[in-house]
């Protein structure tokens, strides 16, 4: 946020900065994004990353502790759960379309 705020409310030059650390930008709830990777590698490395608090949900902020941001987190995150189960639905959905196919 400090060089959101520096960049394009105060007008300050910034240095280009690239970093080498890794890092995980997600805006789905942990529980959410664990239960549906598939893969062990990828799953141990993003728990890591939890681990080592090099997470982040732009979503959540830690000093709006005010109770329509409170709401409004929530919210958000149960709009990610039921996009998640439609999409998962529909992907069912055409798998069953093409065995059916497939058994033609």
């Amino acid at each position: 946020m400090k060089y959101l705020v520096s960049d394009l409310i105060e007008r300050q030059p910034l240095q280009r900065m690239i970093t080498s650390d890794k890092v995980l930008y997600t805006i789905i709830p942990k529980f959410l994004l664990l239960r549906y990777i598939d893969d062990p590698k990828l799953r141990q490395e993003i728990k890591n990353l939890y681990k080592l608090g090099k997470v982040i949900n732009p979503t959540l902020n830690k000093n709006d502790k005010s109770l329509k941001r409170t709401i409004y987190q929530y919210l958000s995150m149960l709009k990610q759960v039921k996009k998640i189960q439609y999409l998962l639905s529909k992907i069912n959905e055409i798998r069953l379309l093409i065995c059916q196919c497939a058994n033609f």
